[in-house]
Parts: C-alpha cells; structure tokens; sequence
C-alpha cells in the first residue's frame, strides 16, 4: 500500500497496471487498499493441444477469462500474454524477420494505419479513469 500513495503523490491520474501473471488470486482486491485506477494484466500459456485441435487452448483462454471476471475485483484486465502455439499463420503474417525493416515489421504488427478510434471501449473503461485519454498519432 506504501508504493502505491508514493505514485499517486506524484501522478493520481494514470491507470497503474499490476500484472498479476497467472490467476486473479496472484493480486489482492483493489478495494481492500483502496486502489483507484489500476488495471490488471494476465497471462495463460497452454502446454498441450498446440495446434488446438481438441479446443484445449481456446478453452484455457476462457478459463483464464472466467477467472478472472470471477474474482470480481472491478477493473479492467487484460490478458496480455496467450499463445496458439503451433499455429504460425496467428503470429507471423509471412513476414520475414530477418529481411524485413522497421517499417514493415511495424505495419505487419501494430497496423496503426488501420487504427481507429474504439469509441465504444473507450466509453467502458471510462468509469474506471478518471482523465480522458487521446489518440496516439506519430
């Protein structure tokens, strides 16, 4: 709780994000410090059913999802790290790491120039921040 009022001395108005790596039991309930706008990442890897061919590892993606929505702690997650492994086509776009530059790595996987804005995400998460944040441009 100490590091937490030493950050919001300095800066109460962007989102902290604790990540909690495996399970929502791996971080407390924000309400039992008192923490406001924080957000919690997760991860869940499957080593098993690579090519998901028995469902396994889209069914561990829910798992994780449900575990998370039922510790019901009331912030926003994200599930930051998953993988279909055995699946290149989800991680590649036949892009070559090795020949490819800069600018093509990053349109292959940022596509920010397909970007736009997600007003309807952005209307969601609004109850939990308390400034509005604007669109990123380079």
């Amino acid at each position: 709780m100490m590091k937490n009022r030493r950050i919001r001395a300095i800066d109460p108005d962007h989102v902290v994000i604790m990540e909690a790596t495996w399970n929502a039991s791996d971080l407390p309930d924000p309400k039992v410090y008192g923490w406001e706008n924080v957000m919690y990442q997760y991860h869940t890897y499957l080593y098993d059913d690579y090519d998901n061919s028995k469902g396994q590892q889209i069914a561990n993606i829910r798992n994780r999802i449900n575990n998370t929505l039922g510790a019901g702690y009331n912030v926003p997650s994200l599930l930051g790290e998953f993988a279909l492994f055995n699946s290149p086509d989800a991680w590649n776009f036949n892009l070559n790491l090795e020949k490819a530059d800069l600018d093509e790595i990053e349109n292959v996987w940022t596509k920010i120039s397909e970007a736009t804005n997600n007003t309807g995400l952005a209307k969601i998460l609004s109850k939990y921040y308390r400034q509005v944040f604007t669109e990123v441009t380079r």
